[in-house]
């Protein structure tokens, strides 16, 4: 009996090692590679005020704070339909020796605008940098994002470095390996190819490997003719949807299905809400617009209502983030910021780790970062009734009818002074949104010479300009785009506080306004000021805004501006977008600006400008400015 049980036991044995050895290899033969190649020319050193600096082609410049300002590049890369990424393996090569003897210039953290304006020990001796391994390492990030159905690699990568021993090196390839299997569990779902054929466009012009997407051509004709069936959803409460004024949702939704050619559909939040599961409103509200842009391909989401705090009409996500902040002393500033962005990028639940804490950068899918590429452009009409919802729908229209929805070009800056002590002044950065500025490693264009331009900047030659001087100024011109660099709260911006009555704009024509202040878009706030610049009748209609702190420049150089903070890139970013085309696309423009600046995601101070810098407005609205 015991030599049967033990050759039982042994054959067993064997079958279950083969049948391992069987699955491994089968796990092997699964697997794919490929392989992309990056080519770099030799760097061009500049040295600038003492600085040296290494300048390249399709690279920016790094903002990591305490790190040496290097050149990187984000590679954004599609990968198979349905593919599942095992590993990523980059390496440098073709190294060469570019010397010892540098003064390479070290990133400061960003300084939010409204901060205490303690100085001193900020402007002492440069920061010395030391490492004991190459850095940066060969490449420091890696996302997967889900756009329409198609799958992005995104990851920085770094031709140029410094090792222990403080040489600096250059790599004028590198090469990225990337391993992956096909994703059996999704390989029957045609909701994952419906919208395929819609986006191909946009994702042609976001990737590095143009022809990947011939991949997805396949997959794409599985789903048939295109997929809209409704292109503009509103959300709103029933007391505005039932309003009885001329300028009500349901004349609004006329208006674009019969002039701007949009199909338009129109839900009662809390319908939308009990139709879904989630831990609060807002995932429900979430999970609705999901299952609306996953069943029709919807294009623009319109949250027409108020969030305040206290009892919101159209619920709110506060995401997170955290930056270093100067107080006196340096210190970590963490946050929990308002961000309709959320409702705008569908892929995860943003709360991959379940604690309760929304938007960290481990709370996408597998522990991977969120979803930064919005499926749909959302705005926000943070309005409390029907009279200020009429007044806002009301100047919209007035943008699409007024001379065929076209305006005069011009805009008006407001700069004020930001630290005195640094030598930083708003003006100065306004400008850089005027023509084509090559600055902090990428090309933005700005204002052409198409464009009239009234600058009003603070500055060291004249007294400090105030917030009737720009009120008056607003009234007196017909400004198509307004722009603002300054100090605010949620009651002060433009230099106008809260007792002062916004109603004083009496401005003929409707203005589009842009501010990097701190708070003065917090909608949760009951009511922030830059809601009542929109909510009135007069001002403006659409405004970019921030919901927490703004993050302006720092620069350890007296007489230096090039250290722009990262609203002002986001900002620079923004108005490239804007006048791409000839029809600026407000809210497009901006989510687009969001895509932009993922250049550096891998640093806090993008993902909180990201969640902070929210639209108010109609998400499909666009002007042409006369040429």
């Amino acid at each position: 009996m015991k030599f049967y049980y033990r050759f039982y036991c042994s054959i067993l044995y064997r079958c279950l090692c083969l049948m391992i050895l069987l699955a491994l290899v089968n796990v092997q033969a699964n697997e794919e590679k490929i392989t992309y190649s990056y080519f770099f020319s030799d760097p061009k050193i500049v040295t600038t005020q003492g600085f040296d600096q290494f300048e390249m082609e399709d690279t920016y410049q790094s903002i990591a704070s305490g790190k040496p300002v290097l050149p990187f590049r984000m590679v954004r890369l599609l990968l198979p339909y349905n593919s599942r990424v095992k590993s990523v393996v980059v390496k440098r090569m073709n190294l060469k020796k570019l010397g010892n003897n540098f003064n390479i210039k070290i990133a400061n953290s960003m300084l939010p605008l409204s901060f205490p304006r303690n100085f001193n020990k900020l402007l002492s001796k440069s920061q010395k940098f030391e490492t004991t391994s190459d850095y940066p390492e060969a490449s420091s990030y890696h996302s997967l994002q889900k756009y329409h159905g198609y799958t992005l690699l995104l990851s920085k990568i770094h031709p140029i470095f410094i090792n222990a021993t403080n040489e600096v090196h250059f790599a004028s390839t590198i090469e990225l390996e990337i391993v992956y299997t096909f994703d059996k569990a999704n390989g029957g779902n045609e909701k994952g190819l419906k919208h395929l054929v819609d986006h191909a466009d946009d994702v042609w012009a976001m990737i590095d490997n143009k022809d990947a997407i011939d991949n997805y051509y396949h997959f794409s004709e599985k789903s048939g003719e295109k997929s809209n069936t409704y292109d503009y959803l509103i959300i709103s409460t029933a007391n505005l949807i039932r309003s009885s004024n001329a300028y009500n949702l349901n004349a609004f939704k006329e208006y674009l299905e019969q002039k701007r050619g949009l199909k338009v559909k129109i839900v009662d939040v809390a319908t939308a809400i009990s139709q879904e599961r989630g831990v609060d409103n807002a995932q429900k509200l979430r999970n609705f617009i999901k299952k609306e842009y996953a069943a029709s391909n919807i294009r623009f989401v319109l949250l027409a209502g108020d969030a305040d705090e206290r009892a919101p009409m159209i619920p709110y996500r506060k995401l997170y983030a955290k930056i270093r902040g100067y107080n006196g002393r340096w210190m970590d500033i963490s946050e929990q910021i308002p961000a309709d962005f959320y409702y705008g990028c569908l892929d995860g639940d943003f709360d991959g780790n379940g604690n309760g804490i929304w938007g960290e950068a481990n709370d996408g899918a597998n522990g991977g970062d969120v979803d930064f590429l919005c499926e749909v452009t959302v705005g926000r009409m943070p309005v409390d009734n029907a009279t200020e919802l009429a007044n806002v729908i009301k100047k919209g229209l007035d943008v699409y009818n007024y001379n065929a929805g076209t305006r005069d070009p011009n805009a008006f800056l407001l700069g004020e002074e930001l630290f005195k002590e640094l030598n930083l002044w708003g003006g100065d950065y306004m400008d850089d949104l005027i023509g084509e500025v090559n600055d902090h490693g990428f090309i933005s264009k700005g204002f052409d010479t198409s464009w009239t331009i009234k600058k009003m900047y603070d500055s060291n030659a004249r007294s400090k300009w105030t917030g009737v001087e720009a009120s008056t100024e607003v009234n007196a011109k017909d400004y198509l785009v307004i722009n603002h660099l300054g100090h605010s709260s949620k009651t002060y911006n433009m230099r106008i506080n809260g007792g002062w009555s916004y109603r004083e704009f009496k401005n003929a024509r409707p203005f589009f306004y842009y501010t990097q202040g701190c708070f003065p878009g917090n909608f949760p706030t009951d009511d922030s000021i830059i809601e009542h610049f929109f909510t009135g009748e007069k001002g403006a209609f659409a405004t970019i805004s921030n919901s927490s702190y703004g993050l302006g420049p720092e620069d350890p150089e007296p007489t230096s501006t090039k250290t722009p903070g990262t609203s002002q890139i986001l900002n620079r970013f923004f108005i490239h977008r804007l006048l791409m085309e000839n029809e600026m696309k407000f809210a497009l423009a901006h989510q687009k600006s969001k895509e932009d600046i993922l250049i550096y995601i891998d640093h806090q101070e993008a993902r909180w400008v990201i969640w902070a810098a929210n639209f108010f407005g109609d998400p499909a609205l666009s002007v042409k400015a006369k040429r």
